[in-house]
């Protein structure tokens, strides 16, 4: 893991982060149990906590100043009473993104739209479009083989979709993470603070 460098900043040296939903416990506990025993079964496979994803991989120098990121998201959330957000999961979906290998897709509604462009707009990530921003809680990263894919999709579909994942749910917390996203096993990744919505 790394150290926090909270408090430090250095020009040169950029950092990744990623501003994650995250669900309930009610949804987190299940699904994290089976993320992990995805990596039990299918070599190569990290481990993760189950999020969805408002935000990814925007640089900034310092814990210090992605918080100021995180603080400025949530304020300006509250201010359009877009809080507590809403997930409403559609479908187990296979992609061909090692972050996006085995996910599930939730509906892209108004609020999760205005939600992403608000932190969009905060950050300036380039490239970054409320038109490609997909709504998702992904199950598996880095399986490379399709039919393993659609074996995890399967089992997803039969452990959680038909379960806890058919669910409408709300955010718990809004969470800043350090994501170095060159970390293909995923064990560098950390949370630097979470926010209860």
């Amino acid at each position: 893991m790394h150290s926090s460098s909270a408090g430090t900043f250095n020009a040169d040296v950029k950092m990744f982060y990623s501003i994650w939903l995250e669900p309930p416990v009610n949804v987190a506990k299940p699904t994290e149990t089976f993320i992990t025993e995805v990596t039990r079964k299918v070599s190569g496979t990290p481990k993760f906590l189950p999020h969805v994803t408002l935000l990814g991989a925007f640089e900034r120098s310092s814990d210090d100043e992605a918080l100021v990121v995180l603080d400025q998201v949530c304020d300006r959330l509250r201010e359009r009473e877009l809080l507590p957000l809403e997930c409403r999961p559609s479908s187990i979906t296979c992609g061909q993104i090692r972050y996006q290998c085995v996910f599930l897709k939730l509906e892209k509604t108004a609020s999760l739209t205005e939600a992403y462009e608000i932190a969009d707009e905060i950050v300036s990530l380039p490239g970054a479009s409320s038109d490609t921003f997909m709504p998702h809680m992904s199950l598996a990263y880095g399986i490379d083989d399709i039919e393993e894919r659609l074996g995890v999709a399967k089992d997803a579909e039969d452990a959680l979709f038909k379960g806890i994942l058919s669910n409408v749910f709300n955010v718990a917390k809004i969470s800043l993470w350090e994501t170095d996203v060159s970390d293909l096993t995923c064990e560098s990744w950390r949370r630097v603070k979470g926010t209860d919505v």
